[in-house]
């Protein structure tokens, strides 16, 4: 039966069930106006290890301390923002959380969100189903397919599309926009199918992309042994005659996105991802898969567990980044400046940061002559040009004014070397003791 006055935008959604007693389901699709309701502007932060330290450290830096009494508790105030909540969340649930518009900022890794934030590619769409009335047992498979129109029938209530979406999530959900396939068995719950309904259409916005720390990146490693030995850059591996289609090169991931996104722009062939959470570094060894794409920060664990990095196996340069729903952008009040007055707490602190103010005194017989000695020297210009000022001291009963004050901002890595430049600069002059101030 044809649909006679199908929705203007719609979205469908059909389901193919193998269950051995099937209950009639109804599912319901609601659209969140959760973002429209808060007046409190929501900060998803990472709830626990080293990004988390890092993270509240930065704020704390920024003159944001998060006031954190319950460590139990997973929402936080920030005194000097009165209309700012911090949430403790997991990584990959503020991406989540961020496109569902229950989060309006958040502190998380560009890897996380270039895994489970993929409608920063453009304008995508996020679901939730909630089935309204749920299964008391499933022994079988039950898959759930999104899918776009023509409507060609309709089951239960719901619209029916034809243009079945391909991408296999296996029970996590992704929101890739190609396809969706939920197997409610390998996420064990009985009665089955929590999953959204929410249809949203806010993009994710990268507000700051280098927050300083977090470093790491995602890489394809290899063993160091046996037919790998030899093996030193990813054209080499995609030419190795074990993979066929029979027989594809195994990688074990976590990222399910980025992983085969990765494959398709480099065009390699006989190559299949599993699913791994945790451990990766042992999947080769224990003969699981053949090679594993994971994230790498000091490279420690890769090189105690025999494995290497090759030359163009690296997927993502990542780092701490703070992220912000568009929607709650525009729509809350307040928004707007609230963001920029935290953008601009990161920014001043960030630029300020491994900045060093030197401070020297210099004898010469003006401070045009000292200038000139200064400005010789490349690493003392400092970042507009040094300040030069007149000391003035009482010697012999009388105020004499022939020393001068040098105030340059040089970065850390080039405090050495400014210092010896000083002293070159100074071989006739009097250089009197220096001070260096970090900013």
């Amino acid at each position: 039966m044809l649909a006679a006055n199908p929705p203007k935008h719609p979205f469908f959604l059909t389901h193919s069930l193998h269950l051995s007693s099937s209950p009639s389901l109804s599912f319901k699709i609601t659209c969140s106006a959760a973002t429209e309701e808060r007046s409190e502007f929501q900060l998803g932060l990472p709830k626990k290890g080293r990004m988390t330290a890092d993270t509240l450290d930065l704020l704390k830096d920024c003159q944001l301390p998060i006031k954190h009494i319950n460590p139990c508790q997973y929402v936080a105030k920030i005194p000097e923002l009165s209309n700012l909540e911090g949430w403790f969340q997991r990584p990959k649930d503020i991406v989540r959380k961020l496109l569902s518009g229950d989060l309006d900022l958040g502190i998380t890794g560009l890897d996380t969100v270039s895994e489970y934030g993929r409608n920063l590619e453009g304008k995508k769409k996020s679901y939730v189903i909630e089935p309204s009335h749920m299964l008391s047992s499933v022994s079988k498979t039950c898959f759930l397919y999104f899918c776009c129109p023509p409507v060609l029938n309709i089951w239960n209530g719901w619209l029916i599309g034809y243009r079945v979406y391909n991408y296999v999530c296996n029970g996590s959900f992704s929101l890739n926009p190609e396809s969706y396939v939920i197997d409610t068995k390998s996420i064990s719950i009985p009665c089955a199918l929590y999953c959204c309904a929410k249809l949203c259409f806010e993009d994710l916005i990268i507000v700051h992309d280098a927050l300083g720390y977090g470093e790491c990146h995602l890489s394809l490693a290899i063993p160091k042994y046996g037919i790998f030995g030899n093996i030193n850059s990813l054209n080499e591996l995609a030419q190795m005659p074990q993979w066929t289609r029979e027989k594809p090169l195994r990688v074990a991931t976590g990222f399910t996105y980025l992983g085969p996104k990765f494959v398709k722009e480099n065009g390699l062939d006989h190559l299949s991802f599993s699913t791994a959470d945790g451990a990766l570094e042992a999947a080769p060894a224990m003969g699981i898969a053949d090679a594993i794409l994971g994230l790498v920060s000091s490279g420690i664990t890769l090189k105690e567990n025999n494995l290497k990095e090759i030359e163009g196996g690296v997927v993502l340069r990542s780092q701490a980044v703070l992220v912000a729903n568009k929607r709650s952008l525009l729509k809350m009040k307040s928004a707007l400046e609230t963001t920029h007055e935290i953008l601009e707490r990161l920014e001043t602190h960030l630029k300020a940061e491994g900045q060093y103010t030197v401070v020297a005194n210099m004898r010469g017989n003006s401070a045009q002559e000292v200038a000139e000695r200064v400005l010789s020297q490349p690493s003392l210009a400092g970042l507009q040009g040094p300040t030069i000022s007149t000391v003035y001291c009482k010697r012999d009963g009388q105020i004499k004014a022939d020393y001068y004050a040098i105030v340059i901002r040089v970065p850390k890595k080039a405090l050495y070397k400014s210092v010896q430049q000083l002293r070159a600069v100074s071989h006739h002059l009097s250089f009197s003791n220096f001070q260096c101030y970090r900013s």
